[in-house]
């Protein structure tokens, strides 16, 4: 697979990398082969997600797939859009191999859209980065003010479209140019004629999830023998049943100077974010490994590396295969395809879990 054409990668995550919009014009050549026929192949079956947006602002409508061929003889403009196509399409699954310079363990999938003249989703924001990849035909791209969670949104059958655009930038993109949008920052694509645009996701774990993965781990190592030291104010003039601010002040200081004494591994990270978006194709298990296997586009893989050796974390599991392992976990990391005839014995029997554990797809 060509890599971007034209791209300064240091620029980019120095002065672009969820900071601002950035535009590259010809940034591939080789694009998939991908027909508008092929794609609504795959919103027929069952396993697939796919939506159906059908109008235009302010008049939408949604419909989910499966779908059948009527389906798509909607008079006035519409989009299709069909998840995770990567997970089923290899020269799809070639254009991960174009951002080898952002954290694999980041993306989520490559979603496909088709639609018919002024055909889109409306304006709206995203929580994640996404590079939008035009294929065929054009797309104008309207972007927008920077949004939050609190920006005003409404419902519109389903779609959480803006309930004000502020337009500050438009750009028709053509055959093989990339924009790059940050979270948060509003847009809204238009199709200028038929058109197909392939995005590429990458998602950020929520707070949240951090924040509970995080304490579960720090609760596994804490001893069971801490308890709340009171405080009471100087004066002893607390009233009968009073829960008093300097209380909850010393409540809140000696939980956060518990976490901060509390030594835990950060395995509880790797383990979150490698978490698969979709359930991996768990093969058939097979006496003999397959002759060329390569990680399954639909799984997650990461590492990381201490005194201690190395760490791997696969679709959420953790183990520690050692240290040499470590370039046949990167190499798989990067979607490379693995000979399995020219692997050493731990090469091998780590392939040989992974295998079967449904992480990596024979080639």
């Amino acid at each position: 697979m060509n890599q971007l054409a034209g791209f300064n990668q240091a620029q980019f995550l120095r002065d672009t990398w969820q900071q601002k919009p950035l535009l590259i014009r010809g940034a591939v050549d080789a694009l998939p082969t991908l027909s508008p026929e092929e794609l609504a192949g795959l919103a027929l079956e069952p396993d697939v997600a796919a939506r159906l947006v059908v109008g235009a602002e302010p008049d939408w409508s949604v419909d989910t797939g499966p779908f059948d061929a009527r389906s798509f003889a909607s008079e006035g403009p519409w989009s299709l859009l069909v998840e995770a196509v990567d997970h089923y399409l290899p020269e799809v699954a070639e254009l991960r191999s174009l951002l080898p310079f952002l954290p694999s363990w980041r993306f989520d999938d490559i979603m496909v859209s088709y639609a018919t003249d002024g055909g889109g989703v409306g304006p709206h924001f995203d929580h994640y980065d996404v590079f939008l990849l035009q294929g065929m035909g054009k797309r104008r791209w309207q972007i927008g003010q920077a949004c939050t969670p609190e920006t005003p949104q409404r419902d519109a059958a389903g779609l959480r479209l803006l309930e004000h655009f502020e337009l500050q930038e438009e750009y028709l993109l053509e055959p093989g140019d990339i924009l790059y949008l940050p979270p948060g920052r509003a847009h809204w694509g238009i199709a200028d004629g038929p058109c197909m645009t392939y995005s590429l996701g990458f998602r950020s774990p929520r707070l949240r999830d951090l924040i509970a993965r995080q304490l579960d781990s720090l609760l596994e190592t804490m001893g069971p023998d801490l308890f709340f030291v009171d405080a009471t104010p100087s004066d002893g003039a607390a009233r009968p049943g009073e829960i008093t601010d300097l209380q909850i002040a010393a409540a809140r200081a000696q939980v956060a100077a518990a976490l901060t004494l509390v030594k835990e591994n950060g395995h509880w990270f790797g383990e979150l974010v490698t978490e698969p978006g979709h359930d991996p194709l768990v093969p058939a298990p097979s006496a003999s490994l397959p002759r060329v296997l390569r990680l399954d586009p639909a799984s997650r893989l990461a590492w990381s590396q201490a005194e201690d050796g190395l760490t791997v974390y696969a679709n959420g599991e953790r183990c520690t295969p050692g240290n040499d392992v470590l370039d046949l976990v990167i190499s798989l990391c990067a979607g490379s395809p693995v000979d399995c005839e020219h692997v050493t014995a731990a090469e091998r029997a780590f392939l040989e879990a992974q295998w079967r554990a449904g992480l990596l797809v024979d080639e």
